[in-house]
């Protein structure tokens, strides 16, 4: 559906206009839309389980997101003061293996959040040896998290406001 940029009902009506496709994938007929909706739903949940992807060596975590809007940032700040601005936002959290540069676990949220709030689900059922994050998921509890249930080495960078004080030793 995301390759061929369509909907179920879409890929429905694709396969019921080509035999070829049908053929291929071996069906003997064309699915009802709601079966392909909970086939996507169970591959996206069992996905790692099927290709056996939950170890790796460096795991990176980040997060994005994204405007739902049509209109441009300049045009809803700048003419249209007066007006409501929407916000409709979108965010998506990854964890990824950096040797393989594969995607092991993701959250997408409907709504603008903070970093730290994904961090132990992307990797509850990881086994990783290094964990590394941007300042966004700087927390005791991630590093906690990180150190005592993964046994991972954390390698996040402190907030000027952490509360964590930077030693500069000089050798002498």
């Amino acid at each position: 559906m995301q390759k061929l940029k369509m909907t179920s009902r879409g890929i429905v009506s694709w396969l019921r206009c080509n035999a070829e496709a049908r053929l291929h994938l071996g069906l003997h007929r064309v699915p009802v839309h709601t079966t392909i909706l909970r086939f996507a739903k169970k591959i996206s949940s069992i996905i790692g389980k099927l290709l056996g992807i939950r170890k790796a060596s460096t795991v990176a975590i980040d997060g994005t997101g994204f405007e739902l809007e049509n209109k441009s940032y300049y045009y809803r700040t700048s003419w249209n003061k007066a007006k409501k601005r929407t916000k409709e936002f979108m965010k998506l959290s990854i964890a990824i293996d950096t040797d393989k540069q594969i995607i092991l676990s993701y959250k997408i949220r409907r709504k603008l959040r903070n970093d730290t709030i994904d961090f132990k689900n992307l990797l509850k059922n990881l086994e990783a040896d290094y964990v590394l994050a941007d300042k966004g998921y700087d927390s005791k509890s991630n590093r906690d998290f990180a150190l005592y249930k993964l046994k991972a080495i954390p390698v996040i960078p402190y907030r000027k406001m952490s509360g964590v004080y930077k030693f500069r030793v000089e050798l002498d």
